[in-house]
């Protein structure tokens, strides 16, 4: 019964374990994709795609991110 328990555990641990690297995995495809939200004026950006149509990331002086502008 000891034995059972611990295999049911392992199972348990394993299945998490697998889930969380999937759920990793697929938020930074969709990070690279982009989910369709754009960022507005003086809302932060990396880049210019991050930004709405027609503004451009301008970026903070001494920062690594900018603001769409």
């Amino acid at each position: 019964m000891r034995i059972n328990n611990i295999l049911i555990f392992l199972a348990l641990a394993l299945t998490l374990l697998l889930g969380t690297i999937v759920t990793i995995n697929s938020s930074s495809v969709n990070e690279k994709i982009g989910d369709g939200a754009c960022s507005g004026v003086n809302q932060g950006c990396s880049d210019d795609t991050d930004c709405c149509s027609g503004l451009r990331c301008q970026m903070v002086p001494q920062k690594f991110f900018g603001k769409c502008v």
